[in-house]
Protein backbone atom coordinates (compact mmCIF):
# COMPACT_ATOMS: atom_id res chain seq x y z
CA UNK A 1 0.00 0.00 0.00
CA UNK A 2 2.83 2.43 0.86
CA UNK A 3 4.47 1.95 -2.53
CA UNK A 4 1.12 2.48 -4.28
CA UNK A 5 0.52 5.66 -2.26
CA UNK A 6 4.00 6.94 -3.17
CA UNK A 7 3.40 6.30 -6.87
CA UNK A 8 -0.08 7.81 -6.72
CA UNK A 9 1.20 10.94 -5.00
CA UNK A 10 3.98 11.24 -7.58
CA UNK A 11 1.34 11.12 -10.32
CA UNK A 12 -1.08 13.63 -8.78
CA UNK A 13 1.00 16.10 -6.80
CA UNK A 14 1.81 18.36 -9.77
CA UNK A 15 -1.60 18.09 -11.41
CA UNK A 16 -3.17 21.53 -11.38
CA UNK A 17 -6.69 20.27 -12.02
CA UNK A 18 -8.89 18.32 -9.59
CA UNK A 19 -9.11 14.57 -10.12
CA UNK A 20 -11.55 11.76 -9.33
CA UNK A 21 -11.18 8.14 -8.30
CA UNK A 22 -12.46 7.08 -11.72
CA UNK A 23 -9.80 9.18 -13.48
CA UNK A 24 -7.06 7.66 -11.31
CA UNK A 25 -8.29 4.08 -11.83
CA UNK A 26 -8.37 4.63 -15.60
CA UNK A 27 -4.92 6.28 -15.56
CA UNK A 28 -3.15 3.44 -13.78
CA UNK A 29 -0.93 1.30 -15.97
CA UNK A 30 -1.97 -1.85 -14.10
CA UNK A 31 -5.50 -2.77 -13.02
CA UNK A 32 -6.39 -1.41 -9.57
CA UNK A 33 -9.65 -1.37 -7.68
CA UNK A 34 -11.54 1.80 -6.84
CA UNK A 35 -11.43 0.83 -3.17
CA UNK A 36 -7.60 0.68 -3.24
CA UNK A 37 -7.49 4.16 -4.80
CA UNK A 38 -10.07 5.50 -2.31
CA UNK A 39 -8.11 4.09 0.64
CA UNK A 40 -4.87 5.59 -0.66
CA UNK A 41 -6.57 8.96 -1.17
CA UNK A 42 -7.97 8.83 2.37
CA UNK A 43 -4.47 8.19 3.72
CA UNK A 44 -2.96 10.99 1.62
CA UNK A 45 -5.71 13.35 2.76
CA UNK A 46 -5.03 12.42 6.38
CA UNK A 47 -1.36 13.21 5.82
CA UNK A 48 -2.28 16.65 4.43
CA UNK A 49 -0.91 15.89 0.96
CA UNK A 50 -4.23 16.17 -0.90
CA UNK A 51 -7.44 18.07 -0.24
CA UNK A 52 -10.99 16.77 -0.73
CA UNK A 53 -13.08 19.28 -2.70
CA UNK A 54 -16.40 17.46 -2.42
CA UNK A 55 -18.39 15.97 -5.25
CA UNK A 56 -15.89 13.13 -5.57
CA UNK A 57 -12.98 15.41 -6.46
CA UNK A 58 -9.57 15.93 -4.84
CA UNK A 59 -6.63 18.19 -5.58
CA UNK A 60 -3.06 18.03 -4.36
CA UNK A 61 -2.09 20.42 -1.58
CA UNK A 62 0.97 21.33 -3.64
CA UNK A 63 -1.26 22.50 -6.52
CA UNK A 64 -3.38 24.56 -4.14
CA UNK A 65 -0.29 26.24 -2.72
CA UNK A 66 1.03 26.92 -6.22
CA UNK A 67 -2.27 28.59 -7.09
CA UNK A 68 -2.40 30.57 -3.86
CA UNK A 69 1.24 31.60 -3.69
CA UNK A 70 2.43 32.22 -7.22
CA UNK A 71 6.19 32.72 -7.64
CA UNK A 72 7.29 36.16 -6.50
CA UNK A 73 4.08 36.64 -4.53
CA UNK A 74 4.80 38.37 -1.29
CA UNK A 75 2.62 37.75 1.72
CA UNK A 76 2.34 40.84 3.88
CA UNK A 77 1.40 40.29 7.50
CA UNK A 78 0.28 43.30 9.57
CA UNK A 79 2.62 44.28 12.41
CA UNK A 80 -0.13 43.66 14.97
CA UNK A 81 -0.52 40.09 13.72
CA UNK A 82 3.23 39.53 13.82
CA UNK A 83 3.22 40.65 17.45
CA UNK A 84 0.38 38.20 18.22
CA UNK A 85 2.21 35.36 16.46
CA UNK A 86 5.44 36.00 18.35
CA UNK A 87 3.51 36.39 21.60
CA UNK A 88 1.71 33.08 21.07
CA UNK A 89 4.95 31.28 20.23
CA UNK A 90 6.60 32.68 23.36
CA UNK A 91 3.62 31.98 25.65
CA UNK A 92 3.29 28.40 24.38
CA UNK A 93 6.76 26.83 24.49
CA UNK A 94 5.00 23.48 24.89
CA UNK A 95 4.15 23.68 21.18
CA UNK A 96 7.83 23.02 20.51
CA UNK A 97 8.50 25.68 17.88
CA UNK A 98 11.96 27.19 17.68
CA UNK A 99 11.35 29.04 14.42
CA UNK A 100 8.57 31.61 13.86
CA UNK A 101 8.49 30.77 10.14
CA UNK A 102 7.75 27.13 10.93
CA UNK A 103 5.02 28.22 13.36
CA UNK A 104 3.40 30.40 10.66
CA UNK A 105 3.64 27.67 7.98
CA UNK A 106 1.98 25.15 10.30
CA UNK A 107 -0.73 27.66 11.24
CA UNK A 108 -1.53 28.26 7.55
CA UNK A 109 -1.50 24.51 6.83
CA UNK A 110 -3.80 23.79 9.79
CA UNK A 111 -6.16 26.57 8.72
CA UNK A 112 -6.30 25.18 5.18
CA UNK A 113 -6.95 21.65 6.43
CA UNK A 114 -9.61 22.80 8.90
CA UNK A 115 -11.45 24.88 6.30
CA UNK A 116 -10.73 22.58 3.35
CA UNK A 117 -9.20 25.44 1.38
Amino acid sequence: MEEFKRQLLEFIEDREEPFTVKFLVESCLQPVSESLVQNALADLEGEGLIIWLGGGEWISAKAVLKRALKPNTEVIIPKSLIAQIIGTAIKRPDLGYTDIGEFIRDAIKNFMNKHRV
